[in-house]
């Protein structure tokens, strides 16, 4: 089994991005709101949850796919949860 190391960081300024808008996603972005007001989601479809919290402006939601390469500069972390093991691994 992998153990995990649990690491705390503000990020009450910094810009979180997460690649992907499915269930996995949806929990990383649910815990981070709370933490983070700058959220980045990437993903071409979003869930219910995604798309009603940047309809109320708590995130910015982009309908794309990722391009290699294309992580924003002023990004802090960026989360791949995507259901694609591969590009989260990428």
């Amino acid at each position: 089994m992998q153990r995990k190391f649990p690491l705390y960081f503000d990020i009450t300024d910094r810009k979180i991005v997460i690649y992907g808008a499915g269930r996995i996603a949806t929990r990383r972005v649910e815990t981070l709101l709370d933490f983070a007001p700058s959220l980045l989601v990437v993903a071409p479809d979003a869930s219910q949850q995604i798309r009603e919290a940047a309809a109320a402006k708590e995130l910015i939601y982009q309908t794309a796919c990722y391009e290699k390469g294309a992580v924003p500069d002023d990004a802090f972390a960026v989360l791949a949860a995507t259901d694609d093991q591969a590009f989260n691994d990428e």
